[in-house]
């Protein structure tokens, strides 16, 4: 916070801390991490392949929080190829996102197309972030010693539920929004305004790929629709 507080000059909105759950459960860590003022804690899953769906909540939480002019800028902790569609969102809603890399600084921590996207690329160096990491024993190496045996993580991760897609990016829209927002996007269903369908369709390819099919796009907006109908019945 206070590195990028000097950086630009703004005031602080709030730390967005991402990681993964069994069952979306958070641990007694995730929970203190929560409680933490000024921090948000978004949750993917976690499988025996590993974290699913954190990718896509950045690239969601970067694209509802600039079409809500919430924020002029961010930064992003981050390397994935996966996060340029959020990047790319958010910048064309005039958003300077920075992005933070831990040195060295290369292919393999970060993504050089994401770099690219990106309106400038900041480097924390080993005196930095030193005193928040240990060097444990790999998993790999005691499997390795004849302790038990990897299991390869399958090919292709199978494709998320596209309803569930427009469900949680119509959560997030509707956490974020006005009750007066809310009032007019109700007045005006089905149809969804442009600016917020183009962000629920720029989240569907971050999580399904670039190319989405028009029943997936249906999907979404119907899934979109169930969270704002459920989440207003609820108020």
């Amino acid at each position: 916070m206070e590195f990028a507080a000097e950086d630009c000059g703004l005031e602080h909105l709030r730390t967005y801390w991402y990681d993964g759950a069994r069952d979306a459960r958070p641990t007694a860590e995730q929970i203190a991490i929560a409680n933490l003022n000024g921090v948000k804690l978004r949750l993917g899953r976690l499988t025996q392949s590993g974290q699913k769906g954190v990718d896509s909540r950045i690239v969601r939480d970067l694209i509802i929080l600039s079409v809500e002019r919430a924020i002029s800028t961010a930064y992003l902790l981050g390397g994935d190829e996966d996060l340029r569609e959020g990047v790319s969102e958010a910048q064309e809603r005039g958003v300077q996102v920075v992005l933070i890399g831990v040195e060295p600084l290369n292919e393999q921590n970060i993504s050089r197309t994401l770099a690219m996207e990106s309106d400038k690329v900041v480097t924390l160096n080993s005196e930095f972030v030193r005193p928040h990491l240990a060097l444990v024993e790999s998993v790999a190496t005691e499997m390795a010693e004849g302790e038990g045996s990897i299991t390869p993580a399958p090919d292709s991760p199978a494709k998320p539920d596209v309803e569930d897609v427009g469900r949680s990016f119509g959560a997030s829209w509707y956490e974020s929004a006005s009750p007066e927002t809310v009032d007019q996007l109700k007045r005006d269903s089905p149809r969804i305004p442009y600016e917020i369908d183009r962000a629920l369709l720029a989240q569907g390819r971050a999580a399904l790929g670039s190319n989405i099919q028009d029943d997936d796009r249906k999907q979404l907006r119907r899934g979109f629709w169930q969270a704002i109908d459920s989440l207003a019945s609820t108020s």
